[in-house]
C-alpha cells in the first residue's frame, strides 16, 4: 500500500514537470521562430510586427502555460482523490457490512443460548413434575384398574400396563372409553404432566430465535424424546388424541415425536396408536 502511494506520488511529480517543461520549450521557441519567419524584412516591417507582439506580452504567455500545467496537474491529482475517496467509501462500506453481520451473529447466538437455558430449565421441571406424581389407589368409577399406591415413572408404567389390558376389551371405541372414563379419573396426577409437555412442545414450535432453524428444532425434539420412557410415549400420544390435548397431538405428528416408541412391549396400544399417527 505504501509503496504504490509513493509510485502515485512520483507520477504526479513528473507530469507536473513535463507539463512545465513543455510549456517553457514551447514559450522559448517562439523567439526562433518568429526570428526565422521574419529575418529577411526590413525593419520598418519587423516594426510593425513588434508592435502586433507586444499586445500579447512572452510574459503572459509563460505565466498562462504555467497556469495550463497547474491546471492540469489540478486535474490529475483531483481525479486520483476521487479515486481514493471511492476506495475509502468502498472500504468503509465493506467494513460496516461486515460489523453488521457480526452483530447479527452475536445476536442470533444469544438468543440460542437464552433458548437453550430456557428449554433445560424446562426439561428439568419435567424430571420434578415426574418426580412427583403420587397416587393412591382407591375405586375408580367405571374401572377395576389396581394399581396400588404408587409414584413417578412407577405410576406411569402400571397406568400404561392396564391399558394395554383394557384396550383389548375396548378394541372398537378405545378413543372414546379413553377420554370419558381413563383420563377423567387420573386427570388430577397426569395434568400438570401433560401441561408442562405441552409448554416443552409449544416452546420448541414457537420459539422466535430458532424460528427457521429447523436442526435445532430437531436437536430439541431429540433431546426431549431422550427424557421420555417408551410408557410416556404412550400417554402423551392418547393425551394427543383429547379435546385438551389436539394441539399437541398435532405438534407430535408433526415433529415425529412417537417415532421412538417401543412397540414390543405394547402391541395392542401400538397398532391403535399406528391408527392416528402415521409417523410411528
Amino acid at each position: 500500500m505504501n509503496t504504490s502511494l509513493i509510485s502515485k506520488s512520483n507520477l504526479k511529480i513528473k507530469i507536473l514537470a513535463y507539463s512545465i517543461f513543455i510549456t517553457l520549450i514551447l514559450w522559448s521557441s517562439n523567439f526562433f521562430i518568429v526570428t526565422f519567419i521574419t529575418g529577411d524584412l526590413d525593419k520598418d516591417v519587423l516594426g510593425k510586427y513588434g508592435t502586433f507582439g507586444d499586445m500579447f506580452g512572452a510574459v503572459n504567455a509563460l505565466f498562462s502555460g504555467l497556469a495550463f500545467s497547474v491546471i492540469t496537474y489540478s486535474i490529475f491529482q483531483q481525479n486520483e482523490q476521487i479515486k481514493l475517496q471511492r476506495l475509502e467509501l468502498s472500504l468503509q462500506k465493506e467494513e460496516l457490512k461486515r460489523t453488521a453481520d457480526e452483530l447479527e451473529g452475536q445476536k442470533n447466538l444469544m438468543n440460542i443460548q437464552n433458548f437453550d437455558s430456557k428449554f433445560f430449565h424446562l426439561i428439568e421441571l419435567h424430571e420434578r413434575v415426574v418426580h412427583n406424581i403420587r397416587y393412591e389407589q382407591k375405586p375408580v368409577s367405571g374401572q377395576n384398574w389396581s394399581l396400588g399406591s404408587c409414584e413417578s415413572r412407577v405410576f406411569i408404567e402400571k397406568f400404561v400396563c392396564q391399558m394395554e389390558l383394557e384396550i383389548q376389551n375396548h378394541d372398537d371405541n378405545f378413543n372414546t372409553h379413553f377420554c370419558k372414563v381413563i383420563y377423567l379419573n387420573y386427570q388430577f396426577q397426569l395434568n400438570h404432566y401433560f401441561r408442562n409437555l405441552q409448554l416443552i412442545v409449544h416452546t420448541i414450535d414457537n420459539e422466535h430465535s430458532i424460528k427457521n432453524n429447523i436442526e435445532k428444532k430437531r436437536e430439541a425434539i431429540q433431546i426431549l424424546q431422550a427424557q421420555l420412557s417408551s410408557e410416556e410415549l404412550v400417554i402423551i400420544g392418547f393425551y394427543g388424541l383429547t379435546k385438551n390435548g389436539m394441539n399437541l397431538g398435532l405438534l407430535i405428528e408433526k415433529y415425529r415425536i412417537l417415532s421412538t416408541l417401543d412397540e414390543s412391549a405394547y402391541p395392542h396400544i401400538g397398532e391403535f396408536l399406528k391408527m392416528h399417527y402415521s409417523h410411528i
